[in-house]
This record gives C-alpha cells, structure tokens and sequence, in this order.
C-alpha cells in the first residue's frame, strides 16, 4: 500500500510530541511494508542529517522552506477572517503545488494529513483523487486553548481566545470530511465527538520503541526528572511548582535528592511568561539538555503535567523507560 504523509514539521529527529508522534508512525508503516512518501514543511532550522533516516524510511521525501516573517505576515492577514491563524501561517503556493506533484506521481491509497493546519492541502485534492483520508488531530487543540485562558492576561488573552473559537469551528467543519479522524486518548475522542459528531473517530496512542533495546542500569533512587517542553505554557508552570513546592517536601524526606528538567526552551528571565531556568534556583535543581541517554536513565520519579491538554502520559512516557509509577 502507499502512504502520502502531510506533516507540518519535519519529522526528524523525533523530538517534542509532534515529530516523535510522525516519526514512528512513518517509521512502523515502512517496517511493515507499505511505501512512504513524504511531503513537510521546514522552517530551515533543522539539521541536513535530519533528512537521512528520512530518506530510509520514504520512497520520495519532499520538503518545502516555511519563511516565519512570510507566515507571521499570512496569520497577521488573516486576523480579519474566521481562519485559524494557524492555518493561515501554514498556508504555500508551494505545498500545494508539491502535494499535487506528489498525487500525480504516486497515487496514494492513503493520505495521512498531521493536525488541522495541514488539512486544507489533502481537502483541495479530495475532489479530483480517490484515496482514504486520515486525519491526525492528535490533540483537539480548541480544548486546550479554552483550558489556558484563565492563565492568560490581557491581549494575550484575548487573541488566545479568539483562535480558540476559530479552531473549533475549523475542526467541527473538516473532521467529517475525512475517512477517520485520530486522536491521542479518549478523553481527546470524547471532545472531538462533541464538537463533530459526524466523524469518524479512533484513538491511535502513542506506542513504544523496540528499536532500542537498551538495558536499564541501576536505578538511581534520588534524582526526579521533570520532561516537558518549556515553550509551552502549562508546562512552564509545571516546572515552576515542582521545584518550588515538591522539591523542598521531596529533600526533607531525602536528604541529597536532585531534579533535572532537560529539554527545549529554557530562556532565562522571570515573570509570568518566563522560562523556568530563569524563574527558580536552588540546591540540586540542574537542566541538562535532553538525550536519548538522559530520558533512558531509570530514576526513582518522572514528572509529567497535563496541565491544559488530555493524554498527557500517552505522549511523555512511551520513550521513557520507567522502574516506577510515573506521578502526574
């Protein structure tokens, strides 16, 4: 069977919930056979190497250069319509003219499209080509933007709230137009279900990686590892409590414990839009950048905050090796 993937992000290297998302579900889908073409977008960022296990995985792999001062300017202009201004950042002359190209060259038997702000490049094709469409909401993002507003001040706030309405009349309109409509956990089904009760849902978590195969070590009984994204609202304020409330409550118990919280964005600064590595200091508080080594260390404590959006674990944990429980 061929599979065209329509992704937003390069899908490579596999880091932040979306690209890992992508990444194995590409990966799996040539491992069992099925030939892959790729059409995504990058904003230049991304490393050359990055194309390579690509390029293992996909018989064509196709990648068009997103400006971020050309996008701004498109969700800038966009502010006057009822667009998402998502979906108007990601709009190209030229990925529409490379997804066709891709559909003329190799008809698809399947068209997975990743999050609503690619949907309108596989709907302009739905018309004139016969192929079953998927689409990969993943997270029902109107919901979360709705569960951040109370933690939002001033314009912020407003413009937040206002591309919350935007995106859920676009998901209530496109969902049904496609064959199956993925979503990351129940709870993301169950919103979807009441936004667009026409389409077709099905939950398709996360899986793990058995391409590993590393060998846990000792575990090492006094080192919490928080794992988020600190780009991200929810988790910023996250890794602001933990450190501030459990930490203290944590090394009373254990003299000596330690927190990591390793990953992207960690702008120093404080205040409320701060990252944390500026917002806090303190004895045994470290943040280490993210690696394959640092997320396979077996600890006594993994942190994870689904502070807006549902499923939270399903992302974090599957590339995780836990000897424990993990505490949300």
């Amino acid at each position: 069977m061929r599979i065209l993937f329509l992704t937003s992000r390069m899908p490579s290297p596999p880091v932040g919930g979306d690209r890992f998302r992508v990444y194995h579900l590409l990966r799996t889908a040539a491992e069992a056979g099925h030939r892959i073409d790729l059409v995504t977008f990058d904003d230049g960022r991304s490393d050359p190497s990055a194309l390579v296990p690509l390029q293992r995985f996909t018989s064509s792999c196709e990648v068009v250069h997103l400006s971020k001062m050309t996008s701004w300017w498109r969700s800038a202009s966009a502010l006057p319509s009822s667009l998402p201004l998502q979906a108007a950042y990601y709009r190209s002359e030229e990925m529409s003219r490379r997804v066709a190209r891709a559909f003329d060259r190799n008809p698809p038997d399947v068209v997975y499209t990743h999050l609503f702000r690619m949907a309108p490049y596989a709907l302009a094709e739905q018309t004139r080509r016969r192929a079953r469409w998927v689409l990969d909401l993943t997270d029902v993002i109107s919901g979360g933007i709705e569960r951040s507003l109370p933690y939002r001040r001033g314009p912020q706030q407003w413009l937040y709230r206002e591309e919350g309405r935007r995106i859920a009349r676009y998901e209530a309109e496109i969902a049904p137009r496609f064959d199956d409509c993925w979503v990351i956990s129940e709870a993301e089904a169950r919103a979807l279900g009441e936004l667009a009760p026409r389409a077709t849902i099905r939950v398709v978590p996360n899986g793990f990686e058995p391409e590993r195969n590393i060998v846990a070590p000792a575990r090492d009984p006094a080192t919490l590892l928080f794992l988020g994204n600190q780009d991200v609202l929810h988790n910023r304020d996250a890794a602001r409590f933990l450190p501030n409330e459990i930490l203290p409550l944590v090394r009373a118990a254990i003299p000596g414990a330690a927190l990591e919280i390793p990953g992207k964005g960690r702008r120093t600064g404080s205040g409320p839009w701060g990252r944390p590595a500026g917002a806090f200091r303190g004895p045994g508080i470290s943040f280490p950048n993210l690696t394959p080594e640092t997320q396979n260390r077996p600890l006594s404590f993994v942190g994870a905050q689904p502070f807006f959006p549902r499923g939270g674990r399903k992302k974090v944990f599957p590339g995780v090796i836990l000897p424990e429980t993990p505490v949300d």
